[in-house]
């Protein structure tokens, strides 16, 4: 996907964005229900700190049955 991005004052910020979407089958807490809390909460941790370091713009954790 390409698009141009401009800040406030109308410079361009960047030319491409890559979206990614990872799934990822990590198993069940009960079953192929749910996953525990703490799957979550350490994904969210290691991409809010790829956030910080300046690898990514934007991130979304969630999760379906046992997948991530």
């Amino acid at each position: 996907m390409e698009k141009i991005l401009k800040n406030r004052e109308g410079g361009i910020i960047a030319a491409k964005i890559t979206l990614s979407v990872i799934k990822a089958d990590v198993g069940g807490y009960v079953g192929h229900s749910s996953i525990h809390t703490d799957l979550l909460d350490t994904a969210k941790e290691k991409l809010s700190h790829a956030q910080e370091k300046g690898m990514l713009i934007d991130y979304h954790v969630t999760r379906c049955g046992d997948d991530l």
